[in-house]
């Protein structure tokens, strides 16, 4: 009987599979806000049945700017929580597979008691999945067990989820203070063709901070920025960070 262990590049679905997918999801989602966001900015909102409820009036008789400007707000919150659930995804695919990996450590598998490898290696990932998400670890739970996680990638999942708290269970209320670290969003001086480029500097933090009680309001540049830190940093600290703590076990 020949015994192996599993290494997560032995399997069709990987982590690295899973970071190009889930970078090509952020960068879908924020080319849908942006082009969502930029056309119901231009042009007026005109809600049906807006003045009626249950055939009652409406107790706050908002201005049509005002339904206008809790609409756009709608779009930026939901883009944002989008973009956090599918990192969340991610981050628990690589960790159910990186656990699940260092379980055959200690006990490894008989592939001759498996009939078909070729369907174990394709379909064995998203089983560990479905595992891992029923565990009752909390996500804060899972960024400590990422220790080797890089700071600039841990501050700001632990921020990211932060304001998703706020926004799912407090009605966008921080409870408590929030630094979201963002890269800074720089615009050049005018270029060749007259118009203003914006480049955002990675290198750089320009954090924006939510004190507790106060209500939190995230802006376009902010949904722009995350999905560049999204893809630019988070999807390759946390394959880092794996590699990392696979490193710091072996004896």
């Amino acid at each position: 009987m020949t015994l192996r262990t599993i290494t997560s590049d032995q399997f069709s679905q990987n982590p690295d599979i899973w970071g190009r997918e889930l970078a090509e999801k952020i960068e879908i989602e924020a080319f849908l806000f942006s082009d969502h966001y930029g056309s119901l900015h231009e042009r007026e909102i005109d809600l049906p049945s807006e003045d009626l409820f249950a055939g009652i009036p409406r107790v706050d008789n908002r201005t049509p700017a005002k339904r206008k400007e809790i609409i756009l707000d709608a779009l930026i919150n939901n883009a944002f929580l989008s973009m956090f659930r599918d990192v969340v995804v991610y981050i628990d695919k690589v960790l159910s597979l990186y656990i699940w990996s260092k379980q055959t450590q200690d006990a490894p598998i008989a592939f001759e008691d498996i009939l078909d490898i070729e369907h174990f290696l394709e379909n064995q990932p998203n089983e560990e999945y479905k595992k891992w998400t029923r565990s009752k670890l909390t996500f804060p739970d899972k960024i400590l067990f990422l220790k080797t996680l890089n700071k600039r990638s841990s501050s700001r999942l632990t921020a990211y989820n932060d304001i998703r708290v706020s926004f799912e269970h407090h009605g966008g209320i921080a409870k408590k203070d929030i630094t979201l670290p963002l890269s800074k969003f720089e615009i050049s001086d005018v270029a060749p063709d007259g118009l203003n480029h914006v480049n955002i500097n990675m290198t750089i933090n320009d954090d924006q901070h939510f004190k507790k009680d106060s209500r939190i309001k995230l802006y376009p540049q902010d949904i722009a920025i995350i999905s560049h830190d999204i893809r630019g940093w988070i999807i390759k600290d946390i394959l880092l960070a794996i590699d990392e703590l696979d490193k710091d076990e072996k004896p």
